[in-house]
């Protein structure tokens, strides 16, 4: 518990650091009374990102509206029970799965792992001279992430492995070795995958080139069993990085869900909306997504195949021959569904039997 509480301390300090200067220059709130408020909303269950992205710096009463993450999480647990075998983190499973039932998903090259790695033709791939020899098999950019990781940690894209000098070229075009990769990898306990890399529409690839920019559409199953969307961001990288996640820096517009328009981007850093991309210049404001309706398709195909949790999250690529879902998330991204003021409370998430029956145990 202690450790929890030192690590959100800490998460706490980071956002004030970041975005506190600017409330401090718009709203005259000093970054010590930030964190102050900041912690004592912790105790009714925000998280510190909540106190920026939700507002909650502009005035104490907006807090009683909202869905706390810790209301969330009671309801999200409830919701997906893990009796029913959610099988989202195993990202090998979840690929193959995609393809038994003919949702478009990267192709899953192999595992690597020390003691149980295999190719997908069940060859070896557990020691330095088995991993060389897959990673110059494969035949274009892949992507290789822990097996069991979630908000993109510890996630590697490369475009070009060169045989002759053994290096491995990033999407972002830094130079790796294989021999410093390889360390990387059998030095951890969990399992690697190793994926196709999406190859992406261009509207999104002008956005922001060396990560592969996705939908976050949330479905959920409400009581009476039906499918259906309670809201969309679009997740964009920024800099350098090769990936989207806006826990590793990216930014994230909200999209309007009939018409696949984008409004302005958000980070977790500051309290500026972006109308454009910071490095590209490209409009991210009123950004029509490509293929919209196909993207919404999909996510809602691939929930009803998977009835049993009510509550998900769907990655979803524009790649450049349509949609393609990268993962799936039990967790999802709850205070972008409440930036726009609409509480979740006032969704079919908050309005089913489970949230119901939460909120009059929380008094909320």
């Amino acid at each position: 518990m202690w450790l929890d509480s030192i690590r959100k301390r800490k998460e706490a300090l980071k956002l004030v650091k970041r975005a506190g200067p600017e409330v401090a220059a718009d709203f005259g709130k000093s970054t010590a009374r930030q964190f102050v408020e900041i912690c004592l909303l912790s105790l009714r269950g925000y998280s510190a990102a909540d106190y920026y992205l939700l507002g909650l710096y502009k005035a104490g009463g907006r807090s009683k509206n909202f869905m706390t993450l810790r209301e969330y999480n009671d309801v999200r647990r409830m919701l997906n029970r893990p009796v029913v075998g959610i099988i989202e983190f195993n990202k090998w499973i979840f690929g193959r799965y995609c393809a038994s039932v003919g949702i478009s998903t990267p192709h899953c090259y192999g595992v690597f792992h020390r003691s149980i790695g295999f190719s997908e033709h069940l060859g070896s791939l557990r020691d330095l001279q088995e991993l060389w020899s897959f990673l110059v098999s494969i035949p274009g950019p892949f992507v290789v992430k822990p097996l069991a990781g979630d908000r993109g940690e510890s996630v590697r894209v490369f475009d070009r492995v060169d045989q002759d000098r053994r290096l491995l070229t990033g999407a972002n075009g830094t130079l790796t070795a294989f021999d410093d990769l390889y360390r990387e990898l059998i030095s951890k306990e969990e399992p690697w995958l190793f994926q196709e890399k999406v190859r992406q529409h261009p509207a999104l690839s002008e956005l922001h080139g060396t990560s592969v920019n996705t939908a976050r559409v949330i479905t959920f199953r409400g009581d009476d069993g039906v499918v259906s969307f309670l809201a969309a961001a679009l997740r964009i990288g920024i800099g350098s990085a090769e990936i989207d996640n806006t826990t590793e820096g990216g930014i994230a517009a909200n999209i309007e869900l009939r018409s696949g328009i984008c409004g302005p981007a958000t980070s977790r850093s500051s309290i500026r909306p972006l109308a454009r991309h910071p490095d590209t210049g490209r409009q991210i404001e009123g950004l029509h997504l490509p293929y919209w309706d196909d993207v919404k398709a999909t996510a809602l195909r691939a929930h009803q195949f998977l009835p049993f949790a009510r509550s998900l999250g769907w990655d979803i690529a524009f790649g450049v021959d349509g949609p393609v879902v990268l993962e799936v998330n039990g967790s999802w991204y709850y205070n972008r569904v409440q930036m726009t003021g609409q509480s979740l409370w006032e969704t079919a998430f908050g309005t089913s039997q489970v949230a119901r029956s939460i909120k009059r145990r929380s008094g909320h």
